[in-house]
């Protein structure tokens, strides 16, 4: 390779650089802790003629805020922070958007969803089935969905079961989504925190709802990422800390992140900013 190449390589690499810090300081993502390790798998959009953002998904954990309020649906601070909003995004619930899982309280969020989004997706918490699961399928009908960017997967399934683990045709569904994609990032979403007993910290979950046997070790042997890497964003989180949860696997191709709010001044959602080329996360502060 002639020098001449060499060069303008290593100039498109710095200019890349250059221009992925601009658009950081563009959506004003500070370079923190929180922010530095949402970001350990992203990938950096390309130079500015490959850089169209595509879409950009807000994800919020226990939307409905705490347990003592008078709210059916997703808290007034999370609408109010919808209708700041200057244009319709997509959207990912990792479950409690609703307070008691009547069909009534199911109906408003879903309305609720549809007066701010383009797109809404759901993983099912507890509170969504524990009076009549059936509420659930007869307003949203699915609880997984799996959509491919540009360069990420994004899996939004039901954990919400005994056993914490999605249901063997979904995991199949998953697996051959996941065979069947180019992309070499997977991003899992759930409401229960299935994975407490894989990180060296321990994260701060909300509670045990639903789960009749033990966790185990591995709670991810029924998934096959080969060579690829894994982020596992969380919902069930908020009660017992407002600062997000996020620690990389000892094997550095796992990522494990918990996140949900409940109404404390503190509260986070996660924005995914995706591009044709590249995708990054930020946290966001709710005013």
């Amino acid at each position: 390779m002639s020098k001449r190449k060499l060069l303008s390589i290593f100039l498109l690499i710095v200019i890349s650089g250059f221009l992925y810090q601009f658009e950081i300081s563009i959506h004003l993502v500070e370079s923190n802790e929180n922010n530095n390790c949402l970001n350990s798998f992203s990938i950096k959009p390309n130079l500015i003629n490959n850089r169209v953002k595509s879409n950009e998904y807000l994800i919020i954990g226990h939307a409905y805020g705490n347990h003592s309020g008078s709210n059916k649906g997703i808290s007034d601070k999370v609408l109010k922070y919808f209708e700041s909003l200057d244009k319709k995004n997509n959207i990912i619930l990792t479950g409690d958007f609703v307070r008691s899982g009547s069909k009534e309280d199911l109906l408003l969020v879903k309305k609720q969803v549809e007066s701010y989004f383009k797109t809404g997706m759901f993983a099912v918490g507890n509170h969504e089935i524990k009076t009549n699961q059936n509420n659930y399928y007869d307003v949203f009908e699915n609880d997984l969905f799996m959509i491919s960017e540009n360069k990420v997967d994004l899996v939004v399934a039901n954990f919400s079961t005994i056993n914490w683990l999605p249901k063997i045709s979904d995991q199949n569904k998953i697996n051959a989504f996941i065979n069947s994609s180019e992309n070499e990032i997977i991003v899992l979403f759930s409401h229960q925190i299935f994975w407490e007993n894989m990180t060296n910290k321990t994260p701060k979950k909300n509670g045990p709802d639903l789960l009749e046997t033990e966790l185990t070790e591995n709670m991810l042997d029924w998934l096959n990422i080969g060579n690829k890497k894994l982020i596992i964003i969380s919902g069930d989180y908020g009660l017992n800390s407002d600062e997000i949860f996020c620690e990389q696997s000892n094997e550095g191709n796992i990522l494990f992140i918990a996140n949900g709010i409940y109404e404390n001044d503190n509260d986070k959602l996660i924005r995914l900013n995706n591009y044709d080329s590249g995708f990054y996360f930020e946290e966001v502060n709710l005013p």
